[in-house]
């Protein structure tokens, strides 16, 4: 297949790794491009999950990550946020903040 169906990325802040965004088909693929794209570091992984993609979040759990925060969604002037959300798995908004 020769299809783009995933994206994921990483930023490294000294020892600690923040994984995202990721878009995924489904859940098992962002899974898989977590484990990838930490297979071998040994610092702290960041991940923010929206609420929304409760599956990886407890995928996430059985792998002993755990919840540090939850940052509220603010919004004005509309009902829902733009794009494939459902796609989303992880947000890089933290990241460069």
């Amino acid at each position: 297949m020769n299809t783009l169906q995933g994206y994921a990325m990483t930023v490294r802040r000294n020892d600690l790794l923040i994984v995202g965004p990721i878009m995924a088909p489904n859940h098992a693929s962002a899974l898989t491009m977590i484990r990838q794209l930490t297979v071998g570091w040994n610092g702290s992984v960041r991940i923010d999950v929206p609420s929304a993609q409760m599956e990886l979040f407890q995928s996430l759990i059985s792998l002993n990550f755990h919840e540090e925060e939850r940052p509220p969604v603010m919004m004005r002037n509309g009902d829902t946020l733009p794009g494939e959300r459902g796609r989303l798995y992880a947000i890089a908004a933290q990241a460069f903040g």
